[in-house]
Order: structure tokens, then sequence, then C-alpha cells
């Protein structure tokens, strides 16, 4: 074991050597504190580990004299019968002549590692601690592990990772929407963080496989955008922000309008991607969310002044204090409110298999940043823009994707179809009397 990794804590001195293989066990201390009694195995050169799914409440639960933890008869006894078959194996390839293989060797003793101590909250509270770990934002996790917590609560015992199958999401998604009252698209993303964590569970050796799940069959409501109009936008320009941590995300959401860019684009664009052409300043940037696309964004007057103010360096992020995508949801909603933006909007919800149901709330309840983006591309086409350079702009895939923030006015639409066609109405009558 690499005695640099801190994290680790080699709790046992005692060992079987038999034919150039040894077996060993430690307490692994994981990220998030918790100890597992985990097993070694070792041929002089490489080491694979496997975790026996118990667990220990402290370091001197596992006692150097007995090698074994105490006041657990169940994991004690399993030790002991991995001792005798780890052994049988060794004197097995002694006898015949056989270099020991670390498959071979598990597989003696794997039929009892069935990983009973690791429960479906340790799988989520281990992805959390693999997130803290990388610097990445654990709240939706977080309410995951809630979630999973409630869902035990309410079968009235801890689900085990070894006994799962394939109707666990089905079970968890129930419990969203009847119990936790959810709507779908919550139950349906709370799935996919729970997806991630059993995959990375099985990554870690938690779990042996992930059974295939059943069909959850639920379905999303309607999509709801609800951009800015052009006086709405006005009026939150000449807003004014209350202090500095409202400041920022007024700025950085005023800065999406004006750009189209998405939070997780907005928090990375530093000065060196700010350029300048023939007079003209655009944005030369990869984008996150589209796999590294480079989308053509040029800027504006009120654009560049908005950057203009949190100038540091070339390489620092212009928005590098901007808060978390959660915090600034919260801070929008509070700014819309005392600008009163207050617009009636329809949402809508669905939960279980019932039906879509609208729901008619004020926009300040709905405000998030994503809204900048439909502002903007809203907006662009409504002021003439072609759908084809809108699209480049926002860096989408398919144009079917840029036409849903097109709103269609049928008044409007055959009054631009006669100006294209340039039929005066009057020809038109004429043309009428003539074929009757």
């Amino acid at each position: 074991m690499n005695p640099l990794n801190c994290a680790s804590f080699c709790a046992s001195l005692f060992k079987i050597n038999l034919f150039n293989m040894t077996l060993s066990f430690f307490l692994k201390k994981q990220a998030s504190g918790k100890l597992y009694l985990t097993a070694r195995f070792f041929n002089g050169l490489k080491s694979v580990y496997k975790p026996t799914g118990f667990l220990a409440h402290k370091i001197t639960d596992w006692n150097k004299n007995t090698h074994r933890l105490e006041g657990n008869l169940s994991a004690n006894s399993l030790i002991a019968e991995w001792e005798k078959k780890f052994g049988a194996y060794l004197t097995y390839c002694e006898d015949n002549q056989l270099t020991p293989e670390f498959d071979k060797a598990a597989q003696a003793i794997c039929g009892d590692l069935k990983l009973k101590g690791f429960t479906l909250q340790d799988a989520v509270q281990a992805y959390i601690d693999h997130l803290e770990f990388k610097g990445k934002v654990t709240r939706k996790y977080t309410i995951l592990l809630n979630t999973v917590i409630s869902y035990e609560k309410e079968l009235g015992r801890e689900v085990k990772l070894a006994g799962i199958n394939g109707s666990l999401c089905l079970n968890v998604a129930t419990h969203c929407t009847k119990f936790l009252k959810n709507e779908n698209s919550t139950t349906k993303k709370k799935i996919q963080y729970l997806m991630k964590a059993l995959k990375h569970a099985k990554s870690k050796g938690m779990i042996a496989a992930i059974p295939d799940q059943e069909s959850l069959d639920l379905d999303t409501p309607p999509s709801s955008r609800h951009p800015l109009e052009e006086d709405e936008l006005t009026i939150l320009k000449n807003y004014e922000p209350r202090n500095k941590a409202e400041r920022i995300v007024y700025d950085a959401f005023l800065f999406g309008c004006e750009t189209g860019l998405r939070y997780s684009d907005v928090i990375n664009i530093a000065p060196i991607n700010v350029l300048n052409k023939n007079g003209k300043t655009y944005l030369n940037f990869l984008m996150v969310k589209s796999r590294g696309k480079k989308p053509i964004v040029p800027l504006s007057e009120y654009a560049q002044k908005i950057l203009g103010k949190y100038l540091k360096d070339l390489k620092t992020p212009y928005f590098n204090e901007l808060p978390t995508n959660q915090e600034v949801n919260r801070t929008l909603k509070e700014i819309f409110d005392h600008a009163e933006l207050k617009r009636i909007c329809i949402k809508y919800t669905q939960k279980g298999r019932g039906k879509a149901t609208p729901n008619y709330v004020p926009m300040d309840e709905l405000a998030h940043f994503h809204m900048a983006r439909h502002t903007c591309a809203t907006l662009l086409i409504e002021r003439g823009v072609k759908i084809a350079d809108v699209k480049l702009m926002l860096g989408h895939s398919k144009i079917d994707t840029t036409m849903k923030y097109i709103k269609v006015n049928e008044e409007d639409a055959m009054d631009n179809l006669r100006a294209a066609l340039d039929v005066k109405p009057a020809v038109i009558k004429s043309m009428e009397n003539k074929a009757v």
C-alpha cells in the first residue's frame, strides 16, 4: 500500500505468506471519515484491493494482537474463513507448481465477499466525497442523499447494495412522486444522479454489478420558456442593485442577455477570450456543455462595459467571484421581485402518471440564470436576425433547437408574407373579383 496515501491506515501485521502471495487486512479511511475493512492481495510487485463491506467506527476497532475487528463476530468469522480458503488456494498452487494469480486468488474467496455492509446511503455519500475532493458542487447529491434516507425510512430498513434489483430506480421514483410530491422532471434528475452514484460505487468495488433497471415511464411536462420582453429588459437595466453581492449576479445576468452564454460559460470567460478584429470585438472560447464547440459571439458596447467593471488580469475570469448557480438563481428571484418584474407566466407541473397541470405564477418566482440565454435568442429573432445566425451564436448543433425560441404571431406572419410576395391587398381584391 502506498505509504503516502494518508487516507488509508494499514492496521494488520498478520499475513498468510505461502508461495509468493500474501493476504492481509486493514482499515481504509474514506474522505467521509468512515473506516472500511479492506482485503489486500500482494505478490511482491503489485497489490489488488477488495472491500469486504464491513464498517469500523474508529481505527482502534482493529485489534493488532488478534487481527480481528472488536465486537464484530460476523466479520471476524468471515475473516477466518477467507484466510482458510486463501491458504488452501496457495497450497494447491504450490503442490501443482502453479504461479498464484490475482483473479483466481480473489475468486477463491470472493464468493464470500458479498459486500454486505455497504448501503445505498454509503454509495451516494462516497460519490459526494469524490465530488468534494475534485472541488465540485455537491448540493444536488446532498438532496439525493436526503431522498435516499427518506426512502429507507419509508421502507423501515437500510437498502443493501448487495441486495438491489431492477426495480430500485422505479421504487425510488415512486417514493419521490407520491411521498415527497416531486415533479416528474425533478424525479428523473434524481434517478440520473442515483445511477451516477451507483456507477461510481461499482468502480470502487462497493457493488459487484448494477442490475438493469425497469423503465420509469414518467412523462415530462411541456417546457415553458419565459424570456424577458424588450420593455422588461429595459426595466431591468434601469434597476439599481442593493449591494455588492447582488451587483455581480445582476451584471452577469445582463451579460448573458447580451451574449446568450450559459452560466457554465459566463464564469469561465477571461480577458484572453476577448479578441478585436477590424475594430469589432468578439468572444473566442470553447463552450463547456457543447463539447468544446466554438460559437460566434460578438460583444456589444453594453456587454464590454460590464466586463470592464471586473477586469483583473489576462487569465482571471471576469466573474470568478460569482456564486453557485443555485445561489445566483435565488438572488435573481429577489432582483426580479424588487424590480417588479411580475408578468404572469404559465408553468406546467406533472407528478407520477397524471396529466400536466398548468400553473399561473409571477415571473419573479421563475427567474433563473438560463432565462438570460432565452432572452438573448428570442429578442435577436424578434429584431430580425436570421435563425441560422442565432444558431451559430448559441452554438446549437441543430436548427430545431433554435426554432424553439420563435414566437409565431399569425397577424404579423400574414403581413410579412404579403410584404415578401410584394402583392398589395388592393390587387388581391381585384384578382378575387375577376375570379368570381
